[in-house]
């Protein structure tokens, strides 16, 4: 499932709740669904610092300690720790909040070939990465369910 690789992609700078801005709290309050699914079915969704997968009633964790930034102009990254090195996803919102886009995703530090292949990933398994994600559908934020 596309979504996925949201989770592939998290990882976020962290903030105390007084700090968080209004787009962050929305999206950490919503579920995330493919666009489309009129806010049904399968949905990604913050459970504390963990991004989940919630499924038929059930939840499995994707990535552990992600922090969403809002960086202005709509918006957010997400910033997840892999070892030395943190995985950042940029994605923008559009004028009413209610979806998100995919931008782009880069590494912080940037790994060298050898570190990638220490740990069995090919040179270009960033720009791949990158672009599985930039196929990933948008997501709509929909209100959390209550059932």
């Amino acid at each position: 499932m596309k979504l996925l690789w949201l989770a592939v992609a998290a990882i976020l700078a962290g903030c105390t709740p007084e700090e968080k801005s209004p787009i962050v709290q929305k999206l950490e309050t919503s579920e995330l669904h493919e666009l489309g699914s009129s806010c049904a079915g399968a949905f990604l969704a913050f459970d504390g610092k963990n991004l989940v997968m919630m499924d038929k009633g059930t939840s499995k964790v994707l990535q552990k300690n992600i922090t969403v930034a809002d960086i202005g102009d709509d918006r957010v990254t997400m910033t997840a720790r892999s070892g030395a090195a943190s995985i950042i996803s940029r994605f923008h919102l559009n004028p009413d909040k209610t979806v998100m886009n995919f931008e782009s995703l880069y590494f912080d530090p940037h790994p060298t070939p050898e570190q990638l292949a220490s740990v069995g990933l090919k040179p270009d398994y960033e720009a791949n990465l990158d672009r599985e994600m930039r196929s990933m559908p948008p997501l709509v934020l929909c209100p959390k369910t209550t059932s």
